[in-house]
């Protein structure tokens, strides 16, 4: 670029409107500083909220999209060797960031048992701005540690959104898992409670009914 600025560092620069407002908030240290402190605490109350709020109606959906998003990020982990290789297989064939976007699907069918699209549009709009700078940031890391083979593959795969037919092979096969991963990268702790989620949101709405 003739900025000389990498191309992951795009998404970060300043700019007008609501999305960049959003992108400077999310992204200044302090704020990144009680995510990282206070992340666990916020998710449990924002849980006990949509328990809460639970709609009977969109229950259906939202257990849908979860697991949807749930199953895409078990694929992603099992596939993930963090800081070890550069070996891109299953999910990373097809898209970089495998990970975020089943997180995405996650949080959005757990937003979505509230009925609310309020809250839904919300939750998008904090959500993306948030992961695209995240994902800036590790790339241009990952950049520096693996080099040339890294750049040649954000160049072949696309970030999010995969390409129909398109799937990079000279990378890893497709059609891997290996459960050991899954556990090292604790992905099945987040499945466990994804699944407590869902079972007291059912509770709740069962009591409704007596």
């Amino acid at each position: 670029m003739g900025n000389g600025l990498p191309e992951s560092s795009c998404v970060l620069k300043s700019g007008f409107g609501v999305g960049a407002l959003l992108q400077r908030v999310i992204h200044h240290r302090r704020s990144r500083r009680f995510l990282a402190q206070w992340r666990y605490s916020v998710a449990m109350f924002l849980g006990v909220v949509l328990i809460w709020s639970a709609h009977r109606g969109w229950f259906w959906w939202a257990l849908g999209v979860s697991v949807c998003g749930e199953l895409l990020q078990l694929w992603a982990a099992s596939c993930l060797q963090k800081h070890e290789v550069f070996r891109p297989c299953g999910p990373y064939t097809l898209v970089r960031n495998p990970m975020y976007c089943g997180r995405f699907l996650v949080i959005l069918g757990m937003v979505g048992v509230a009925a609310s699209v309020y809250a839904l549009l919300a939750y998008v709009a904090v959500f993306i701005p948030y992961v695209m700078g995240r994902v800036a940031r590790e790339e241009d890391k990952l950049g520096e540690r693996f080099g040339k083979p890294y750049r040649a593959y954000l160049a072949a795969v696309p970030r999010f959104i995969p390409v129909p037919g398109r799937v990079c092979r000279a990378y890893g096969s497709l059609f891997e898992f290996h459960w050991s991963l899954v556990v090292r990268n604790r992905e099945h702790l987040n499945l466990l409670a994804l699944v407590a989620f869902y079972l007291m949101v059912w509770l709740s709405l069962a009591l409704e009914v007596c």
